[in-house]
């Protein structure tokens, strides 16, 4: 019986030693939304996948449905966050929180292109954008955070910052319209994680 073959984009979230030579991943892919997939052998030295599956990377993947889990049989070559952005400890910290976030708030396999779309948005942001201040780290986050919560439902995007999470892509021109609202977004943020108990 021929199993069908899955290609995705990937962001990878999440992994931890299954066996002597498996890997268990959580990745956030754009088609399949965000799944547990493992990877045979890819511990041993020998495995063609051993460098395109790390933490803090995206790449595109080619799975198979399992039983119990989502098999990778292949990936491309992978953007590694932690080379991209060696040197720049901050940026490669908002990385990581942004995967946090998504592993954290995300439960279930269910497509969401829109979230996929602000973590592609803000990584390629990051990379793109060579001086950032401490303040626009920050108004990213706030963006960020906001934009997922939203598409995930925990809260009802008001009339001053709705232009805000429409999932455009990300400028500093647009950040400069996250500081204007800054206080009221950061207080629905903190009442919608409040109320879910997230």
């Amino acid at each position: 019986m021929a199993h069908h073959l899955y290609q995705t984009d990937t962001f990878v979230v999440g992994f931890h030693p299954s066996n002597e030579a498996n890997c268990l991943y959580s990745l956030f892919t754009k088609d399949l939304g965000l799944i547990e997939a493992k990877a045979q052998g890819i511990r041993l030295n020998k495995s063609k996948l051993r460098y395109s599956l790390q933490g803090l990377s995206q790449t595109r993947v080619t799975l198979v449905r399992g039983k119990e889990y989502w098999r990778v049989v292949g990936a491309q070559e992978p953007t590694h966050y932690w080379i991209s952005l060696k040197g720049q400890p901050e940026k490669l910290a908002l990385v990581e929180r942004f995967l946090s976030l998504v592993r954290r708030l995300i439960h279930g396999e269910e497509r969401n292109e829109s979230i996929y779309k602000t973590l592609q948005f803000a990584t390629t942001f990051l990379l793109d954008t060579d001086s950032l201040t401490k303040e626009t780290l920050h108004l990213l986050e706030i963006m960020i955070v906001a934009r997922v919560l939203s598409a995930l439902g925990y809260f009802e995007p008001k009339d001053m910052y709705k232009e805000i999470l429409e999932g455009s892509e990300i400028t500093e021109a647009n950040l400069l319209k996250v500081n204007i609202c800054k206080k009221e977004l950061l207080r629905d943020i903190n009442k919608a994680l409040e109320e879910s108990h997230l």
